[in-house]
């Protein structure tokens, strides 16, 4: 071959090599906007399936799939036989992929409700804010009487307990819950948004001074057995007890078992971006603080003046403080569970009293039964409604 035709086939080669490195450039090129294409497309249909995956992992942890989440009994949730409200298994969507799994009630007089929502204190607990190992169930009770007096109640199960996902960061989360739960009342057609209230037990009190200090819309809110600003004091609610009660087995395993729930628990009041007090000053709606006049059964409770002066201070004028002689602060009395007649096992029940000023302290303030009748048969509906907010009334203490 000559030398010409040798530099020929040089160049020929040279220009198919040149040709397959393009078309390899241009692949790589088509490759690279297809991984891109292939990402957005992933992207949007994660947006997009988001909500409905939501809702199965909350199906799934509602009949006990999902790890740590276990099934409700909902039978245990139930109004007693013969009661006038009904009560509705209801999941509350809170951040991320997290929904609670609560009870709902509500009286069957065909009226738009007045509504509270339950904020248990330290620990994971379940709706009823039921102490392990013991039957006692304040929540049950409350949510029992109020209904009874036209009062809707909304109680929750805490992140990680009974059929709610999650896990439990107090407190700021248990904020984020709670305002997700008074947004799921807001969207309902059955309740009166503009007469919605709170109750915090112990340290869920903290949770509900803080959303009423920023909710201007709340009508009320309760604080049973607040905790207070000092930890001496919160000790004293939580450790004082057994020593100086009456040496009743039930009444101290009782007890004890309240302690365990809470001693690793991170609650305390550093841990909101403000104290107790400063929260306190921001609070504008009735308040109601109920407290036993013993703490566990021994050290005395902070004077009535120390709990309402930082509402006060703010320029809060509705603030009452309840006392109940003999109560501690779980607002049991140790003489019951000895008692002479008394059933065995002792059954401990938030006292008729405790209820009563409850019930009729609310009732002033979110006037149940004054509501139209509702004009069609009562929808579940749960998403928010987009109509109109109607205008809040406004109720003075007597």
């Amino acid at each position: 071959m000559t030398r010409g035709g040798v530099q020929e086939q040089a160049r020929r080669a040279a220009a198919a090599a040149g040709a397959t490195l393009a078309a390899l450039a241009a692949v790589a090129r088509a490759t690279l906007a297809a991984r891109a294409t292939l990402a957005a497309l992933v992207k949007r249909a994660a947006e997009a399936i988001r909500p409905a995956w939501a809702q199965l992992l909350a199906l799934a942890a509602l009949v006990g799939l999902v790890p740590g989440a276990r099934a409700a009994a909902p039978a245990r949730y139930l109004p007693p036989d013969g009661a006038p409200y009904h009560a509705e298994e209801v999941r509350v969507r809170t951040s991320g992929l997290f929904s609670l799994g609560g009870t709902f009630t509500t009286p069957l007089d065909g009226h738009r409700h007045p509504a509270i929502v339950l904020i248990s204190g330290a620990g994971k607990q379940d709706r009823d804010s039921a102490i392990e190992g013991v039957d006692y169930r304040p929540f049950y009770d409350i949510a029992d009487t109020l209904s009874r007096r036209g009062i809707a109640v909304l109680r929750l199960d805490d992140r990680g307990a009974g059929s709610s996902t999650g896990t439990l960061d107090p407190p700021m989360s248990v904020v984020e819950d709670t305002q997700a739960a008074l947004e799921f009342l807001r969207a309902r057609p059955d309740v009166d948004r503009g007469r919605l209230g709170l109750l915090g037990f112990h340290e869920g009190s903290w949770v509900a001074q803080t959303i009423a200090a920023g909710d201007p819309e709340l009508a009320a809110i309760v604080l049973m057995a607040p905790p207070g600003s000092g930890a001496d004091r919160a000790r004293a609610q939580r450790l004082g007890s057994p020593r100086a009660a009456p040496a009743d087995p039930s009444y101290t395993a009782l007890i004890e078992a309240w302690e365990r729930g809470v001693a690793s628990d991170r609650w305390k009041s550093d841990s909101f971006p403000a104290g107790p007090n400063e929260i306190a000053r921001g609070v504008r709606c009735p308040v109601l603080i109920l407290e036993g006049s013993q703490a566990g059964g021994s050290a005395p409770v902070a004077p009535a003046d120390s709990l309402t002066a930082p509402f006060r201070a703010g320029g809060n004028r509705e603030v009452s403080v309840q006392s109940f002689e003999g109560l501690d602060a779980l607002f049991l009395n140790a003489a019951d569970f000895t008692e002479p007649g008394a059933s065995s096992p002792f059954t401990p029940k938030l006292p008729p009293r405790v209820l009563g000023t409850l019930a009729d302290w609310l009732g002033s303030r979110l006037d149940p039964g004054s509501e139209p009748r509702l004009t069609q048969p009562r929808p579940f509906p749960h998403r928010r409604s987009h109509g109109a907010r109607p205008h809040r009334r406004h109720h003075h203490s007597p």
